[in-house]
């Protein structure tokens, strides 16, 4: 699994990943401690009750005839004497014999210190329940009346299990008397020796698989988790991009419709003004014959860039589809202005570094954005210089830049280019570069002025590649 930790701009990063693991890990480890702990605990006192059980049945086993009188303390003694020669009781080290409340009466041997029985013990054994405990280490100079020194040469300190047993008929609830064990604890000691190992290699290697699985499914866990943030950013980036889209859509479909309502009100009119400046060519004009020839060319210009307008309107409504690579969009703009160009002695020089095609529409559009601006630069332009396009990629974006060398634009008209009327050219209306402005709005492109000076203007137009359908390459 490759999870890759993400920090603030993604879903989770490895400080909070070990962090939640790390802490898991511990909690299951400490569920895991306290389960075996208990457990260990049970299995103790299961294995130190289990001989108090067995020795307290035996001793109730060795009732006689009815000459047999168990509140006799003579006759407990013999009771406790055979209860301690039974095999379950190996290791014997002495006995006790205790009267109902606890008091001593005797011991084997004899010479076993005297005590009494706690009270908190004799509410228990007054229920006829024996009672168990082990000791890990005692000093057995704590039980015998004998000097230290008669133990020299044994073990002093051992491990020992204590049984205390009441004594009572076995059809009676009567306390008669109460016989104390000290047996020798050595092999309860290696018994809980050898359950504590296994317990805790247990829980260890309990705790390895139960901390794998944990982490294996915190890991796949988190792949999903993570398949489903990808998921939904994607679905959220993709809404994004939709209501960007709508929203372009809704304002340039106004845009457009008012453009073609504006332009279909404009065709009539100016095809009636052409064909009467047409007329009027030809008879004798008070104005001089320069001048009717620049209102001539205007709305030769005009009519031309309204049917162009309305022709691409039509086409973009209409199903047809197909592909304009870019040096087809350069040789139709070499073709389109080759009159106005041989008019006034100047050259278009294109430059193309971009591979690929367009869709029709979108190429339609910039063909007659390009097509006005490289216009409007041959005509600010003195004759015999050129206008340069240059079309190249940048980063995601295709960058068109239009470079005339006129004189330049005056400053009072800069901030007020895209607004109609406005021209800086004798007779000019200014509708070119507002229609230019819409047209790249309508594409999703930016149409600006870059720099403009006495030795030339620069148009920048810069189309986003993904509005395009297409990642273009620098060639």
């Amino acid at each position: 699994m490759n999870i890759r930790p993400k920090t603030s701009h993604g879903l989770y990063a490895w400080p909070v990943v070990f962090t939640m693991v790390g802490g898991i890990l511990l909690v299951f480890g400490l569920v895991l401690f306290q389960v075996t702990k208990s457990l260990r605990t049970d299995i103790r006192r299961q294995i130190i009750s289990r001989d108090a059980n067995l020795l307290h049945s035996a001793s109730m086993m060795q009732e006689q005839d009815e000459d047999f009188s168990l509140a006799d303390p003579s006759e407990q003694f013999a009771v406790v004497l055979k209860a301690s020669r039974l095999p379950l009781l190996q290791g014997v080290i002495m006995t006790r014999l205790f009267d109902p409340q606890g008091r001593f009466i005797t011991s084997i041997p004899l010479d076993v210190s005297e005590t009494t029985i706690p009270q908190s013990e004799l509410d228990q054994l007054n229920q006829l329940k024996p009672r168990s405990f082990f000791y890990e280490e005692v000093n057995l100079t704590d039980f015998s009346t004998l000097p230290s020194t008669a133990f020299t040469g044994q073990r002093q300190k051992l491990s020992i299990l204590e049984i205390v047993v009441p004594l009572h008929y076995r059809d009676k609830s009567e306390l008669l008397g109460i016989a104390q064990f000290i047996l020798d604890g050595q092999l309860i000691a290696s018994r809980f020796s050898e359950l504590d190992r296994r317990l805790w290699m247990q829980a260890g290697i309990a705790y390895v698989i139960g901390s794998g699985g944990i982490i294996g499914i915190l890991l796949w866990a988190l792949t999903q988790l993570k398949k489903a943030h990808l998921a939904l950013l994607e679905r959220t980036n993709n809404l994004a991009a939709a209501n960007q889209q709508l929203t372009l859509m809704a304002k340039t479909s106004a845009v457009g419709a008012v453009t073609a309502h504006l332009l279909h009100d404009l065709k009539n009119p100016l095809s009636g003004l052409k064909t009467w400046v047409s007329t009027q060519n030809a008879r004798p004009a008070t104005a001089s014959s320069e001048e009717w020839q620049d209102v001539t060319a205007s709305m030769h210009k005009m009519h031309t860039m309204v049917h162009d307008v309305l022709r691409m309107l039509g086409e973009d409504e209409s199903s047809a589809k197909y592909e304009i690579s870019f040096r087809e969009l350069a040789e139709q703009l070499q073709h389109r202005l080759q009159d106005i160009a041989r008019a006034r002695q100047a050259e278009v020089k294109i430059n193309v570094q971009v591979e690929g095609a367009l869709g029709n529409k979108q190429a339609n559009l910039l063909l007659l954005i390009l097509q006005n601006l490289l216009a409007n630069g041959l005509e600010a332009s003195a004759p015999g210089q050129s206008v340069e396009l240059q079309i190249c990629s940048r980063q995601s974006v295709i960058r068109c830049r239009i470079q005339d060398h006129g004189a330049g634009l005056p400053g009072n008209v800069r901030t007020r280019l895209f607004q109609g009327l406005r021209s800086t050219k004798p007779g000019g209306t200014g509708l070119g570069l507002a229609l230019s402005k819409q047209l790249a709005l309508h594409l999703g492109a930016n149409l600006e002025l870059e720099s403009t000076s006495e030795s030339g203007t620069v148009f920048i137009l810069e189309l986003p590649a993904t509005i395009l359908g297409q990642t273009p390459e620098n060639k």
